[in-house]
C-alpha cells in the first residue's frame, strides 16, 4: 500500500523540514497551503482566477524562500510536477529561489530549470547526504545565499558552512609565553592577558580531503610581526583530517601546521629580548601551530599553541664581518681559549646555541568570524 500524499507531508516532509531548523513561526518558519491567484490566460476581468495552493513555504524573514511541492507516495515524479513546483517558486506573492519535489522516497531539488535538479536523493540517502541538504536549504545557508548568489554543492566544512570559508576577522587571547631567555620573558610577560587580531583569510578542502585554514595574524607585539614580515610569513597554515569541523564544545577538532620563513644573512632583526642586529649568517624562522575548536553559529573558537624555532639555513653565506655585540665578545672570549680554532668553524656552533634560546612558545584562546 503506497502513503497517500497527506501522509507523506505529515510523516516525511514536516519532520524534513524541521530538522533544517524550519518552525510554524518566528523569523525562520514554513507556511502551508499558501493560496496563489494567477491571471495569466484570463481574456476577460469576468472569467474565473486561476488558483493554486503552495504546499510548503519555507522562508527565513527578510532574506529569501523557497518551496516544496509534496507528492503521494507511489506516484512517480514528472517534469510537469517540477514545472508545478517552478511555476508556485516563481509566483510574485513567493519570490523564491530552491524548490523540491518529493513523493517521500524521492527527492528532487532544482533552482531554475525544471527539467535539470541540481541535487538528487532518497530517503535512504538522506542522512548521508544531510550535510550538503543542510548547507543548501538551511536558515544559515540562506542567509549566505543572500549575500552570494554561488549555488554551493560541494563538501560542508561543517554544519552550517559551504565547502569554503572567508574568516571575516577575529582576536586572540595570550595567556602565557615560554621562553629559554630571560630578557625575552621578562618582555613578553607583560603581553600575557593581550589580544592579537586575526584579520582574515579562509577555510578549505584540498585536493587530499583536508581541511585547511590559512590564518593572517596581527600580534600585539610589533617586533614580533616585523620579524615574521622580514621572514616572509604572511599567515599561518592549519590542517585537519577530520571530516567535519566539529560544532560540539566536548568533542572539539584539532588543527595543526608548520609555516616556515627565512631570514636573509645581513638581515636586521630584533627577537624578543635582543636589539637590533645584523644577522652574520642565514636563519629559518619555523612557526609550529595547533587550534583546538568547534564551531558555534558563525564563530570558531577555541585554544590556540603556537611556537617559534629558529635554525641555521645553510644555504646562505656567513658573513663575520657582521658580529657585533654579545656574539662578538662570546667569539672573542673562546678565541683567547682556543687560539688556534678557526673562527668560521666557532661561529657555526654559537649561532645554534644562540638561536634555541631565543625559541618562543605562546598559548591562549581564540574566537574568529567564518562565512
Amino acid at each position: 500500500m503506497e502513503m497517500k500524499e497527506s501522509l507523506v507531508r505529515e510523516a516525511i516532509v514536516f519532520p524534513f523540514i524541521q530538522r533544517l531548523g524550519y518552525q510554524v513561526a518566528g523569523s525562520e518558519r514554513v507556511r502551508t497551503e499558501t493560496p496563489l491567484k494567477y491571471s495569466l490566460g484570463r481574456k476577460k476581468l469576468t472569467d474565473p482566477v486561476l488558483k493554486g495552493f503552495c504546499d510548503y513555504v519555507c522562508e527565513v524573514e527578510s532574506y529569501g524562500r523557497w518551496v516544496i511541492e509534496a507528492k503521494g507516495g507511489g506516484e512517480k515524479l514528472t517534469d510537469d510536477d517540477a514545472e508545478q513546483a517552478h511555476t508556485y517558486t516563481h509566483h510574485p506573492a513567493v519570490g523564491g529561489f530552491f524548490y523540491l519535489v518529493t513523493n517521500g522516497g524521492l527527492f528532487r531539488l532544482y533552482d531554475r530549470d525544471p527539467k535539470r535538479p541540481i541535487m538528487e536523493w532518497t530517503l535512504g540517502e538522506m542522512d548521508a547526504k544531510w550535510a550538503t541538504i543542510e548547507n543548501l536549504l538551511s536558515p544559515n545557508a540562506i542567509r549566505r545565499r543572500a549575500q552570494s548568489y554561488k549555488i554551493d554543492i560541494g563538501k560542508p566544512l561543517a554544519p552550517g558552512l559551504g565547502s569554503q570559508a572567508k574568516i571575516l576577522g577575529g582576536f586572540l587571547t595570550y595567556d602565557q609565553h615560554l621562553t629559554n631567555s630571560p630578557e625575552a620573558a621578562a618582555i613578553l610577560e607583560k603581553f600575557e592577558g593581550f589580544r592579537g587580531t586575526i584579520t582574515g583569510r579562509e577555510v578549505v578542502r584540498t585536493d587530499a580531503g583536508l581541511i585547511r585554514a590559512r590564518v593572517e595574524i596581527v600580534g600585539p607585539y610589533k617586533e614580533w610581526d616585523d620579524l615574521n614580515k622580514a621572514a616572509g610569513i604572511t599567515g599561518y597554515d592549519f590542517e585537519s583530517a577530520v571530516e567535519f569541523i566539529s560544532i560540539d564544545p566536548d568533542r572539539p577538532s584539532i588543527f595543526q601546521g608548520t609555516t616556515q620563513g627565512k631570514l636573509a644573512t645581513g638581515q636586521i632583526t630584533r627577537f624578543p629580548g635582543q636589539p637590533p642586529q645584523r644577522l652574520p649568517m642565514g636563519v629559518i624562522m619555523t612557526a609550529n601551530t595547533e587550534a583546538v575548536g568547534f564551531i558555534e553559529r558563525d564563530k570558531f573558537k577555541g585554544n590556540f599553541f603556537i611556537s617559534y624555532d629558529y635554525t641555521p639555513d645553510d644555504d646562505h653565506p656567513l658573513d663575520l664581518s657582521l658580529l657585533e655585540g654579545p656574539q662578538k665578545a662570546q667569539i672573542d672570549q673562546l678565541l683567547k681559549l682556543q687560539p688556534r680554532a678557526n673562527v668560521e668553524d666557532l661561529m657555526r656552533q654559537l649561532v645554534p646555541q644562540v638561536l634555541s634560546q631565543v625559541r618562543v612558545s605562546s598559548d591562549g584562546s581564540f574566537e574568529m568570524v567564518v562565512q
